[in-house]
Protein backbone atom coordinates (compact mmCIF):
# COMPACT_ATOMS: atom_id res chain seq x y z
CA UNK A 1 0.00 0.00 0.00
CA UNK A 2 1.07 3.52 -0.90
CA UNK A 3 1.24 5.81 2.00
CA UNK A 4 1.86 10.19 1.25
CA UNK A 5 3.12 11.06 4.14
CA UNK A 6 1.81 14.89 3.44
CA UNK A 7 -0.31 16.43 6.42
CA UNK A 8 -4.01 16.35 6.16
CA UNK A 9 -4.22 17.27 1.80
CA UNK A 10 -2.26 14.22 1.45
CA UNK A 11 -3.78 12.00 -1.93
CA UNK A 12 -5.54 8.96 -0.81
CA UNK A 13 -4.12 5.74 -1.71
CA UNK A 14 -6.42 5.10 -4.43
CA UNK A 15 -5.23 7.88 -6.08
CA UNK A 16 -1.90 7.32 -5.68
CA UNK A 17 -2.21 3.91 -7.43
CA UNK A 18 -4.34 5.68 -9.89
CA UNK A 19 -1.27 7.63 -11.09
CA UNK A 20 0.79 4.44 -10.79
CA UNK A 21 -0.53 2.79 -13.11
CA UNK A 22 -0.84 5.79 -15.55
CA UNK A 23 3.01 5.52 -15.43
CA UNK A 24 2.87 2.12 -16.62
CA UNK A 25 0.39 2.80 -19.40
CA UNK A 26 2.89 3.20 -23.15
CA UNK A 27 2.33 6.70 -24.43
CA UNK A 28 2.15 5.61 -27.84
CA UNK A 29 -1.55 4.07 -26.80
CA UNK A 30 -2.54 7.58 -25.52
CA UNK A 31 -1.98 9.07 -28.85
CA UNK A 32 0.67 11.40 -27.19
CA UNK A 33 3.74 13.30 -28.55
CA UNK A 34 6.57 12.12 -26.20
CA UNK A 35 7.56 8.06 -26.22
CA UNK A 36 7.45 7.45 -22.53
CA UNK A 37 6.79 9.57 -19.16
CA UNK A 38 8.64 12.30 -17.73
CA UNK A 39 7.57 13.38 -13.94
CA UNK A 40 6.09 16.83 -15.02
CA UNK A 41 4.13 15.65 -17.77
CA UNK A 42 2.77 12.94 -15.32
CA UNK A 43 1.90 15.26 -12.78
CA UNK A 44 0.19 17.72 -15.04
CA UNK A 45 -1.50 14.43 -17.28
CA UNK A 46 -2.51 13.01 -14.12
CA UNK A 47 -4.34 16.24 -12.72
CA UNK A 48 -5.91 17.22 -16.51
CA UNK A 49 -7.39 13.64 -16.88
CA UNK A 50 -9.14 13.67 -13.93
CA UNK A 51 -7.01 10.88 -11.97
CA UNK A 52 -6.61 13.35 -8.88
CA UNK A 53 -9.12 15.94 -7.49
CA UNK A 54 -6.60 18.48 -7.10
CA UNK A 55 -3.09 19.68 -8.95
CA UNK A 56 -0.36 17.46 -7.83
CA UNK A 57 3.75 18.41 -7.63
CA UNK A 58 6.52 16.30 -9.74
CA UNK A 59 8.30 15.57 -6.34
CA UNK A 60 5.10 13.93 -4.87
CA UNK A 61 4.89 11.65 -7.96
CA UNK A 62 8.12 10.89 -8.15
CA UNK A 63 8.21 9.84 -4.12
CA UNK A 64 5.03 7.63 -5.58
CA UNK A 65 6.66 5.97 -8.29
CA UNK A 66 10.18 5.67 -6.22
CA UNK A 67 7.78 3.95 -3.59
CA UNK A 68 6.63 1.69 -6.18
CA UNK A 69 9.95 0.64 -7.84
CA UNK A 70 9.16 2.34 -11.03
CA UNK A 71 11.30 3.70 -13.33
CA UNK A 72 9.75 5.15 -16.49
CA UNK A 73 12.77 7.02 -17.89
CA UNK A 74 14.38 3.54 -17.77
CA UNK A 75 14.18 1.04 -20.78
CA UNK A 76 16.22 -2.26 -21.11
CA UNK A 77 16.73 -3.41 -24.26
CA UNK A 78 16.19 -6.96 -25.97
CA UNK A 79 16.66 -8.90 -29.54
CA UNK A 80 14.08 -10.98 -31.00
CA UNK A 81 14.95 -14.36 -32.87
CA UNK A 82 13.10 -14.91 -35.86
CA UNK A 83 15.10 -18.45 -35.42
CA UNK A 84 12.24 -20.85 -35.70
CA UNK A 85 13.96 -23.44 -34.12
CA UNK A 86 15.14 -21.08 -31.22
CA UNK A 87 14.21 -23.08 -28.31
CA UNK A 88 15.81 -26.24 -29.64
CA UNK A 89 18.83 -24.50 -30.57
CA UNK A 90 19.09 -22.99 -27.02
CA UNK A 91 18.99 -26.37 -24.97
CA UNK A 92 21.52 -27.55 -27.32
CA UNK A 93 23.69 -25.10 -26.67
CA UNK A 94 23.14 -25.10 -22.95
CA UNK A 95 23.60 -28.61 -22.60
CA UNK A 96 26.86 -28.50 -23.87
CA UNK A 97 27.40 -25.71 -20.68
CA UNK A 98 26.10 -27.40 -18.14
CA UNK A 99 26.77 -31.63 -18.81
CA UNK A 100 30.19 -31.70 -21.61
CA UNK A 101 30.69 -35.19 -22.49
CA UNK A 102 34.05 -36.59 -20.54
CA UNK A 103 36.92 -35.93 -22.83
CA UNK A 104 34.71 -33.63 -24.67
CA UNK A 105 36.13 -29.69 -25.09
CA UNK A 106 33.39 -27.45 -25.32
CA UNK A 107 34.75 -24.20 -26.96
CA UNK A 108 33.03 -20.47 -27.45
CA UNK A 109 34.03 -18.50 -30.39
CA UNK A 110 33.68 -15.19 -32.51
CA UNK A 111 34.83 -11.96 -33.63
CA UNK A 112 35.30 -8.58 -32.05
CA UNK A 113 35.99 -6.13 -34.99
CA UNK A 114 36.59 -2.24 -35.68
CA UNK A 115 38.57 -2.67 -32.34
CA UNK A 116 39.74 0.99 -32.85
CA UNK A 117 43.52 2.22 -31.87
CA UNK A 118 43.11 5.78 -30.31
CA UNK A 119 46.11 7.80 -28.80
CA UNK A 120 44.48 10.26 -26.08
CA UNK A 121 45.98 13.64 -26.47
CA UNK A 122 46.37 14.40 -23.20
CA UNK A 123 46.71 12.39 -19.95
CA UNK A 124 44.02 11.74 -17.77
CA UNK A 125 43.30 12.10 -13.99
CA UNK A 126 43.36 9.54 -11.41
CA UNK A 127 40.70 9.26 -9.36
CA UNK A 128 40.61 10.84 -5.42
CA UNK A 129 38.23 10.68 -2.94
CA UNK A 130 35.05 11.92 -4.11
CA UNK A 131 35.92 12.51 -7.50
CA UNK A 132 35.83 9.65 -9.94
CA UNK A 133 39.32 9.11 -12.39
CA UNK A 134 38.90 11.42 -15.48
CA UNK A 135 39.59 11.05 -19.23
CA UNK A 136 40.22 12.86 -22.40
CA UNK A 137 37.92 13.29 -24.56
CA UNK A 138 40.05 14.62 -27.21
CA UNK A 139 41.90 11.31 -29.22
CA UNK A 140 44.09 10.47 -32.37
CA UNK A 141 42.93 7.43 -34.10
CA UNK A 142 45.30 4.89 -35.64
CA UNK A 143 43.08 2.15 -37.73
CA UNK A 144 41.03 -0.57 -36.40
CA UNK A 145 41.69 -4.29 -35.42
CA UNK A 146 39.81 -7.80 -34.80
CA UNK A 147 40.10 -10.32 -32.54
CA UNK A 148 39.10 -13.79 -32.87
CA UNK A 149 39.09 -15.37 -29.86
CA UNK A 150 37.89 -19.03 -28.11
CA UNK A 151 36.96 -19.36 -24.61
CA UNK A 152 36.96 -22.67 -22.94
CA UNK A 153 34.02 -23.67 -21.31
CA UNK A 154 35.16 -26.23 -18.47
CA UNK A 155 38.03 -23.78 -17.71
CA UNK A 156 37.91 -20.77 -18.80
CA UNK A 157 40.84 -20.16 -20.53
CA UNK A 158 40.96 -18.16 -23.59
CA UNK A 159 42.78 -18.49 -27.03
CA UNK A 160 43.14 -15.37 -29.13
CA UNK A 161 44.50 -13.78 -32.31
CA UNK A 162 44.83 -10.42 -33.08
CA UNK A 163 44.48 -9.49 -36.50
CA UNK A 164 44.25 -6.08 -38.87
CA UNK A 165 41.21 -7.73 -40.27
CA UNK A 166 38.66 -10.46 -40.21
CA UNK A 167 37.88 -13.07 -42.43
CA UNK A 168 37.44 -17.05 -43.39
CA UNK A 169 41.12 -17.18 -43.74
CA UNK A 170 41.75 -15.84 -39.87
CA UNK A 171 39.15 -17.58 -38.18
CA UNK A 172 40.45 -20.87 -39.63
CA UNK A 173 43.54 -19.96 -38.14
CA UNK A 174 42.06 -19.77 -35.33
CA UNK A 175 40.45 -22.83 -35.32
CA UNK A 176 43.42 -25.20 -36.30
CA UNK A 177 45.08 -23.20 -33.25
CA UNK A 178 42.14 -24.45 -31.08
CA UNK A 179 42.55 -28.17 -32.41
CA UNK A 180 46.39 -28.12 -31.68
CA UNK A 181 45.98 -26.63 -27.93
CA UNK A 182 43.25 -29.15 -27.36
CA UNK A 183 44.47 -32.56 -29.62
CA UNK A 184 42.82 -34.65 -27.76
CA UNK A 185 39.31 -35.62 -27.65
CA UNK A 186 35.93 -34.18 -29.56
CA UNK A 187 36.07 -30.35 -30.08
CA UNK A 188 32.46 -28.93 -29.60
CA UNK A 189 32.76 -25.12 -31.22
CA UNK A 190 29.97 -22.59 -30.15
CA UNK A 191 29.76 -19.85 -32.65
CA UNK A 192 27.00 -17.59 -34.33
CA UNK A 193 26.22 -18.18 -38.67
CA UNK A 194 28.37 -15.20 -39.84
CA UNK A 195 28.92 -16.53 -43.31
CA UNK A 196 33.01 -16.57 -42.66
CA UNK A 197 31.89 -19.54 -40.67
CA UNK A 198 31.05 -21.56 -43.47
CA UNK A 199 33.59 -20.95 -45.89
CA UNK A 200 34.52 -23.64 -48.85
CA UNK A 201 37.75 -24.06 -46.87
CA UNK A 202 36.48 -24.31 -43.50
CA UNK A 203 34.13 -27.07 -44.54
CA UNK A 204 36.51 -29.13 -45.98
CA UNK A 205 38.29 -28.59 -42.97
CA UNK A 206 35.41 -29.94 -40.92
CA UNK A 207 35.09 -32.75 -42.96
CA UNK A 208 39.33 -34.04 -42.72
CA UNK A 209 38.78 -33.98 -38.99
CA UNK A 210 35.86 -36.36 -39.45
CA UNK A 211 33.57 -35.83 -36.46
CA UNK A 212 36.19 -35.04 -34.03
CA UNK A 213 34.85 -30.98 -34.56
CA UNK A 214 31.91 -30.46 -34.32
CA UNK A 215 30.10 -26.75 -34.95
CA UNK A 216 26.81 -26.33 -32.47
CA UNK A 217 25.24 -22.96 -33.97
CA UNK A 218 23.47 -20.39 -32.13
CA UNK A 219 20.10 -19.44 -33.21
CA UNK A 220 20.00 -16.16 -34.90
CA UNK A 221 20.28 -13.06 -32.95
CA UNK A 222 21.21 -14.58 -29.77
CA UNK A 223 24.91 -13.84 -29.31
CA UNK A 224 24.19 -13.30 -25.47
CA UNK A 225 24.43 -17.02 -25.31
CA UNK A 226 27.97 -17.30 -26.73
CA UNK A 227 30.48 -16.72 -23.13
CA UNK A 228 33.14 -15.71 -25.70
CA UNK A 229 30.96 -12.35 -25.46
CA UNK A 230 31.03 -12.26 -21.60
CA UNK A 231 34.76 -12.25 -21.88
CA UNK A 232 34.75 -10.08 -24.74
CA UNK A 233 32.79 -7.45 -22.42
CA UNK A 234 35.35 -8.05 -19.41
CA UNK A 235 38.10 -7.51 -22.41
CA UNK A 236 37.00 -3.65 -23.30
CA UNK A 237 35.65 -2.97 -19.69
CA UNK A 238 39.14 -3.29 -17.94
CA UNK A 239 42.04 -3.44 -21.12
CA UNK A 240 40.97 -1.21 -23.65
CA UNK A 241 37.98 1.41 -22.73
CA UNK A 242 40.74 3.48 -20.68
CA UNK A 243 43.89 2.77 -22.80
CA UNK A 244 45.69 5.20 -24.86
CA UNK A 245 47.86 3.52 -27.84
CA UNK A 246 49.66 5.17 -30.69
CA UNK A 247 50.08 2.11 -33.22
CA UNK A 248 48.62 -1.65 -33.96
CA UNK A 249 51.00 -4.11 -32.24
CA UNK A 250 51.07 -1.77 -29.39
CA UNK A 251 47.57 -2.29 -29.26
CA UNK A 252 47.77 -6.20 -29.95
CA UNK A 253 50.18 -6.37 -27.17
CA UNK A 254 48.09 -4.71 -24.24
CA UNK A 255 45.29 -7.32 -25.65
CA UNK A 256 47.77 -10.33 -25.68
CA UNK A 257 49.13 -9.15 -22.62
CA UNK A 258 45.82 -9.08 -20.90
CA UNK A 259 45.18 -12.67 -21.90
CA UNK A 260 47.86 -13.68 -20.54
CA UNK A 261 46.74 -11.92 -17.38
CA UNK A 262 43.26 -13.42 -17.70
CA UNK A 263 44.67 -17.28 -17.87
CA UNK A 264 46.80 -17.72 -15.08
CA UNK A 265 43.74 -17.28 -13.17
CA UNK A 266 41.01 -18.32 -14.82
CA UNK A 267 37.73 -19.60 -13.91
CA UNK A 268 34.57 -21.36 -15.90
CA UNK A 269 31.77 -18.61 -16.00
CA UNK A 270 28.63 -20.15 -14.03
CA UNK A 271 26.04 -20.73 -16.26
CA UNK A 272 22.32 -20.66 -14.56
Amino acid sequence: MLRDPGGPRSFPPEEQHEVVALACHPLTELAAARTHWALRPLAEAAGTWGYLRRPVSKSTVGRWLKRAALKPHRVRRWLHSPDPDFRLKVRRVVRWYLRPPRRTHVVCVDEKTQVQILERLHPGRPASPGRPARQEEHYRRHGVLAILAGLHVRSGRVLARVRRRRSGREFLELLKALRARYPRGRLVVVLDNLSIHATPEIRAWLAAQQGRVRFEFLPLHASWLNQIEIWFSILERQALTRASDTAYRLRAARIQHFVRHWNRSARPFRWT
